[in-house]
């Protein structure tokens, strides 16, 4: 049992080491690239698509290895009470401090964007308008709510108007790279609120106390739905998008750095998608969710640490979330969720007997 486990941990470690560090480089790359300048656009159309050859085939057999490896790391820890507690038993902080991390986080974030007089994310439109105007100021008045922790259920409805909003003086195109983002921040926070604040326990007395693991299935469900939709709509469909992000940043394809020389920056691209995609996945399923979540965690810090304060203002409360998530390891994907409320309906319906 051992063995097994320690083989599937290197196989997982090898496979993320080669596949996996491509992807949060250029997760949100439309903040580092001018989608509208004639140069983009002309080499979006000539990079239109991947013309398939034997690395690509390379890089898919990594790819299935490695969600291979992912399930049956998950079904040992199952079968295994070590490996169990590794990758599933939750780790408790005092005062729900993980969540008030993520809302401090998140709050700095809003403000520094209202300071930077910028709605949600950096590449989102700005106007001159009072619409606009105006929801810079709600975005600052959130991101205070966010950080006093006063009310969470009143930060998810302040969050829920800024997106409303952003929807709609922001084209669908570039809206939906964040759609599933705060839709779960949302959701999540209006779930927890009556846990931490007094306040939401007034405003919302029929919480239930399933409501935690319920929000925290939802952060999972929602960063996986954004990674994969990333993966899709910036990489595996839209190559060229990034391959200018790559080309103008060549440094970050590392396999010419140790001696593969002939790996096109294109390869590094689809490696990318491939791998975004692969992670997103896996959260939805929750198929080794602590694994996965300290890989991203990991890969967040890493590409923070390269490009600097820009995107570390943007990603910084992703961060917070992965660790969230990690920290309460348990099965919380969607398929645990479904069978959970199964499970629950199921014994409801069975009558009782003397």
């Amino acid at each position: 049992m051992k063995s097994s486990f320690t083989a599937s941990l290197k196989t997982m470690a090898l496979l993320l080491s080669s596949l996996l560090i491509p992807t949060q480089a250029f997760a949100h790359l439309r903040w580092f690239v001018d989608v509208n300048s004639p140069s983009a656009q002309a080499y979006q159309q000539a990079m239109s698509r991947f013309q398939f050859d034997l690395v690509y085939l390379f890089l898919l057999a990594g790819a299935v290895g490695f969600v291979i490896s992912a399930i049956t790391l998950d079904n040992l820890a199952r079968k295994n009470q070590l490996v169990g507690a590794l990758l599933n038993a939750p780790i408790k902080l005092p005062l729900h401090l993980e969540w008030r991390l993520v809302s401090i986080l998140l709050g700095l974030m809003l403000l520094m964007n209202s300071h930077h007089g910028v709605l949600l994310a950096p590449n989102l439109p700005t106007s001159d308008e009072f619409m606009f105007k105006a929801a810079i100021i709600v975005q600052f008045v959130v991101g205070l709510l966010f950080i006093s922790q006063l009310s969470f259920v009143l930060s998810a409805i302040g969050t829920f108007c800024l997106a409303l909003i952003a929807s709609i003086i922001t084209p669908a195109m570039i809206m939906i790279d964040y759609v599933f983002e705060f839709a779960g921040i949302m959701v999540a926070f209006y779930l927890i609120g009556p846990s931490i604040s007094r306040i939401d326990r007034i405003l919302w007395p029929a919480s239930s106390p399933r409501n935690e693991q319920m929000a925290v299935a939802v952060l999972a469900l929602s960063l996986g739905l954004q990674l994969a939709e990333l993966a899709l709509h910036n990489k595996l469909l839209n190559p060229g998008l990034a391959l200018i992000f790559i080309d103008d940043n060549g440094f970050l394809n590392f396999m010419r750095m140790i001696g593969f020389t002939s790996f096109k920056n294109i390869y590094f691209v689809f490696a990318g998608g491939i791998a975004e995609l692969i992670l997103g996945t896996l959260l939805v399923f929750g198929i080794a969710t602590r694994f996965v979540a300290l890989g991203i965690g990991a890969i967040f810090t890493l590409t923070s640490a390269i490009f600097g304060l820009h995107e570390l203002i943007g990603h910084i409360p992703i961060m917070a979330v992965v660790l969230l998530i990690a920290l309460h390891g348990k099965k919380i994907g969607l398929l645990s969720l479904v069978r959970s409320t199964l499970k629950e309906q199921n014994a409801k319906a069975v009558p009782l007997t003397n």
